[in-house]
Formats: C-alpha cells, sequence, structure tokens
C-alpha cells in the first residue's frame, strides 16, 4: 500500500535531513529484524542491533551487531564504530562467531581491511539514502513491522537503481529498499532491548590460547 505525493517538495527534503539526523543518534539496545531477498535463496532474515559501547582513544564507540540466519546456523558479527551510517576506514573493532564455542576478536587493521573489501557495510543503504539520492516524496508504506510514513529516495545501490523508503520511527532508519527487479530488503521488527548474541569470551587472532587476557 503506498500513498505518494506526485512530486518531491521542499518539505520532504526537510524531512529527509531530519530523519538522517535522528538515525545518527545511536542509542545501546536499538535493533531491527529484516528480511532480505536474496539471488540464490529466497529470503535471508536477520538482526542489526547496538548491543555495547567502548571508549576508543577518548572516544565513544558502539559495536554494532549483524546476527543472519542461515540453514547451517546463525552467522554473527559485530563491529566497533563511531558513528552511522559508517565508513570501513572507521571500524575500530571485529568480533566474529565462527561457531558456538569459537569466537574471535580482530585488530582495528584487520576489521577495516576486512569489511573493506567490499563496497558496500551494514550502513550502505542508509548512506546513500541520505547522501548519494534522489528525493521523491513522502509515503506512507506499510511492511510486516507496520505502518510508517517515511520519504522515498532513489538511488543506486550495489551498481543498479534503488529505491529506499527511509524514517526516523524506527532504528537506523531504512524501512525498506528495492530495485526494479523487487529485491531488496524489508522491515519485519524492531525495538529498543538488544543483547549481545555473542556466546562466550573472544579469542584475539594471532595470539594462542594460553597468551590470552
Amino acid at each position: 500500500m503506498l500513498l505518494a505525493l506526485p512530486l518531491a517538495s521542499p518539505l520532504a527534503a526537510q524531512d529527509l535531513a531530519s530523519i538522517c539526523k535522528s538515525v545518527g543518534e545511536l542509542r545501546i539496545g536499538q535493533w531491527v529484524e529484516f528480511q532480505a531477498d536474496a539471488p540464490i535463496v529466497k529470503t535471508l532474515n536477520g538482526r542489526i542491533a547496538i548491543v555495547g559501547e567502548k571508549t576508543v582513544d577518548g572516544s565513544r564507540h558502539f559495536w554494532l551487531e549483524l546476527n543472519i540466519v542461515n540453514p547451517v546456523g546463525n552467522t554473527i558479527m559485530q563491529l566497533l564504530i563511531p558513528s552511522y551510517p559508517y565508513p570501513a576506514e572507521d571500524i575500530s573493532g571485529m568480533i566474529m562467531q565462527l561457531a558456538p564455542d569459537l569466537v574471535m576478536e580482530y585488530p582495528k587493521e584487520m576489521a577495516s581491511s576486512m569489511s573493506g573489501q567490499q563496497r558496500d557495510n551494514l550502513s550502505t543503504p542508509t548512506f546513500q539514502a541520505c547522501n548519494e539520492s534522489e528525493t521523491v516524496g513522502v509515503e506512507t508504506i506499510t511492511v510486516p513491522a507496520g505502518t510508517f510514513e517515511t520519504v522515498r529516495v532513489k538511488t543506486r545501490l550495489g551498481g543498479g537503481e534503488t529505491d529506499i523508503w527511509i524514517s526516523a520511527a524506527v532504528p537506523f532508519g531504512v524501512v525498506k529498499f528495492a530495485d526494479t527487479n523487487g529485491d531488496g530488503l524489508k522491515l519485519m521488527a524492531y525495538g529498543m532491548d538488544a543483547k549481545s548474541s555473542v556466546t562466550g569470551t573472544p579469542m584475539k587472532f594471532g595470539q594462542p590460547p594460553n597468551q590470552q587476557n
């Protein structure tokens, strides 16, 4: 269900600026669950959340967790970021749960390099919507998480034209995005009570177990 204004308006542009400012104000516990269409599998479900914080060089950073459900088990990755959206070079650390009893912590250099191997990251849709997009207008859109008043923008994501619907009413801002084939992501649920999904104590990459702190 879409109720769209036919043309973009100054109000829509103002709303987008306000949304982008609000989205950047991270809060511990915020989370969204999404359903993503993928070329190989019909859907891919996951959660993005802020699950903690850490001071790095005197500056407040946040642990951003991606928890993806797949047929062989959950993939859990946490990135230590100073802000949202974020470029790969700003990532100050990374934790990955590779198996139920194997959790690895990577240093800043490796975290930035591993995350920078691909152009896109978890915050790319938000960055594109806020910085590299054409505003279409204000729309009311219904997804499984509810009905939201959004600003719809057009941008290029993953090499193709993409529509993104963004709102300050949900953490991280993105309610839905879809390419010209209809593939993309839609919001399933959201809240403010997220906890870390990582179990066990992380081992530091490159150090033998008997030298771990």
